[in-house]
């Protein structure tokens, strides 16, 4: 009833179409997954959430939606790659501590416009010189800065922009297509890094 209250729906609407209807109107008060969210495989596998997203004319692909990271992350080798030119890197006094309380200083911080779907983001990422399985890491600021709900279960995050319901899916299979317009940026072919569930401190 909140729906036809709520919404226009035309005669012709498929029913794919009025489920995204749905969604939308209710998007505002409650983010959750269903079944109908699942892999194929439904709960069988391990995979943590990758997803892709864009700064400006650069493609990035395998970065990591982290809930354990108290910080937004990304390799120097990253942002060495990045056409765009925008935004300087700044001294930064934080220290980032692993879960095997490996510590590692930042470079330094950066300031990037980042379009995760349709909406874009300016996202400080901390800068360190580490050889990473991620292009890039996205933490509790900005999880908590979009209102994203995120779930590695279902291979999805979803957030409101705008009063609409944008839903991320998990990067399954990776397909590269060159374009000119664009360049394209992945995660290394290091193992998986012990830089995992980061945590920042003030150096003093």
């Amino acid at each position: 009833m909140k729906v036809l209250d709520q919404a226009y729906v035309d005669h012709d609407v498929t029913l794919g179409q009025f489920g995204s209807i749905v969604g939308n109107v209710t998007s505002c008060n409650n983010l959750s997954f269903s079944d109908e969210d699942l892999l194929a495989e439904g709960k069988n596998h391990n995979l943590a959430l990758n997803i892709s997203l864009l700064c400006r004319s650069d493609s990035l692909s395998n970065v990591l939606i982290d809930t354990g990271s108290a910080l937004n992350g990304m390799p120097k080798t990253t942002l060495t790659q990045l056409a765009y030119s925008g935004a300087q890197l700044r001294h930064s006094t934080v220290s980032v501590r692993a879960f095997d309380e490996t510590r590692r200083s930042v470079v330094g911080d950066i300031h990037l416009p980042i379009s995760v779907g349709p909406h874009e983001f300016i996202i400080t990422f901390q800068v360190m010189d580490i050889q990473a399985s991620y292009s890039c890491l996205l933490g509790r600021p900005w999880i908590h800065e979009a209102g994203a709900v995120t779930s590695t279960l279902h291979q999805k995050l979803k957030f409101v922009s705008h009063e609409k319901l944008i839903t991320m899916n998990g990067e399954s299979a990776l397909l590269v297509s060159h374009l000119s317009a664009f360049s394209y940026i992945g995660g290394s072919s290091a193992v998986e890094s012990s830089f995992q569930g980061l945590s920042a401190e003030d150096l003093i």
